[in-house]
Parts: C-alpha cells; structure tokens; sequence
C-alpha cells in the first residue's frame, strides 16, 4: 500500500475525487505555489503523479518533454471552485531526468543545461518544495537525489550566463546612444541575476512573479529587499540621468557574478 502523508484540505479535496490520483501511484503531490503557503486568491493547483507505467486515464492535454515516453498527459478540473492541473509522469522519466542533470553531464557538455525542457525545469522545482499527498518515502528519496544532483548548479549558471548576455547588451546599447533600451537590458541582466543569487542560497524556482518572494524567503545580503524593489521596478530611474541608473544596475549584477561561484 502505498503510504499517504497527513490530509490537508488541499490533500483532501484531490483525494476525495475519484479517478484523479490512483490508489497505486508511486507518489503524488502539490507544488507551485500551493505547496509553499504562497497562492494568491486565484491561484491554480499544480498536482504531479508518478506511476509505474504511463498514465491510461483520462487526459485534456499533454506536456511535451525530452524524454521517453516524450509526453506527460494532463487533466485540467475544478475543485471547490479552483482550478487544478494533474501532470501524470512515469517513474522512468523521472530517472532519466535524474540522470540529464547528473554532475558527469555538468562537467562534461551541458553545463546550462539547455537540454533541460522548461517542464522537466518546473517538475523538479516543484519536487524541491513538494506538498505530499502519497508516497512519502518515495518523495523523499527523490528530494535527497536532487539536493545531490547537479541541477541548481545548472540552473545557476544558467542564469549567470543570462545575465552577462544582458549586461553586454546595454553596455553597447549605452555606447549607442540607445538608453531606453539599455534599462530594458539592464533591468533583464538584474532578473537573471537575482534568479542566480536566490538559487546560490537554495532556492530552486525561476517563475518572474515569485522573484519577490524568493529574495524575501532567502534574505541574501547583497540584496535588501527594498534594494531589489527599487531596481525591479525601475523605482529609483532617474529619467533625467537613466545612465547613472544603468551602471548602477550593472555593477550589482557584476557583484553578483563575483559571490555567486558554481563548483562540480
């Protein structure tokens, strides 16, 4: 039997649907921001199911990923009101990406991971912050495999090569004359690099509209969390001097890429 966690109200209402979660999965759970007390009033569901083999039930949709099979089936309902995504993956795609983001890979060919598609991305920062709803050992282990897995060093230098391509940009673009622009650069180099900074001390998530939440839960020195709201939303651009701005902007994320440092 497989071993369920302590019911939630979020763990109830999947569990007392029938035909969404199967009494045999291998492990099942929320993620996203559900997972993590962060939801906001409209917030959808995010459920991920792993099975022994590939899923036969009813599907409204599917996720294409980089893997064999090459498709996760997925079930779109509403529960009380809110809207829940079922992803139903196979235990066998889970190990292959276990072993696309091993440290042989890092060190070899695929440092930034491109290989990596953005639901095998999302899959595996969901497995960080996992809410259980069965499966508990299994979950566990999975969390241990990726905290020793390569892939937030992937994702790091990911992000640092995201934002130095950035930081490029609007120094030419700054050269140029083109200062409208270069905010917008430089406003994309800070994004990427507060990705790399958060990741750096042990988050896992990239999705924009939680960057806020992730510099707050992590607290990193080198960014106050008015510091960061200042930069994000352009709050201390002076139109009359964007350079100054610019630069100031630049040289953050060339202080980030000097603590951040990524090591196999």
């Amino acid at each position: 039997m497989i071993a369920r966690a302590p019911r939630s109200e979020w763990t109830t209402a999947i569990l007392d649907t029938p035909g969404l979660v199967p009494p045999d999965a291998t492990a099942s759970f929320i993620g996203g921001s559900v997972a993590r007390g962060w939801q906001h009033a409209r917030s959808d569901a995010d459920v991920y199911v792993v099975l022994s083999q590939p899923w036969t039930g009813p599907a409204n949709g599917m996720n294409t990923v980089a893997l064999s099979p090459g498709v996760v089936p997925t079930q779109i309902t509403h529960l009380d009101d809110r809207r829940w995504e079922l992803r139903y993956w196979t235990e066998g795609q889970v190990s292959q990406l276990f072993e696309k983001t091993g440290w042989d890979v890092f060190s070899a060919d695929d440092p930034t991971g491109r290989r990596i598609t953005p639901y095998e991305v999302a899959f595996l920062c969901r497995l960080a912050t996992a809410l259980p709803i069965s499966g508990v050992s299994w979950l566990h282990e999975a969390g241990q495999r990726l905290k020793a897995s390569a892939f937030r060093a992937i994702l790091t230098v990911r992000a640092l090569n995201d934002a130095d391509a950035a930081v490029e940009d609007a120094l030419g673009m700054v050269e140029s004359g083109d200062l409208g622009s270069a905010v917008l650069a430089a406003r994309t180099a800070f994004g990427a690099a507060v990705d790399a900074l958060t990741l750096h001390h042990g988050e896992y998530g990239l999705e924009a509209k939680w960057q806020d939440r992730r510099v707050r839960a992590t607290q990193p020195a080198l960014l106050p969390i008015g510091v960061y709201r200042d930069f994000i939303t352009l709050r201390s651009l002076d139109p009359r001097s964007p350079t100054d701005w610019i630069m100031s902007v630049l040289e953050w994320c060339r202080r980030v890429a000097l603590e951040v440092e990524v090591t196999a």
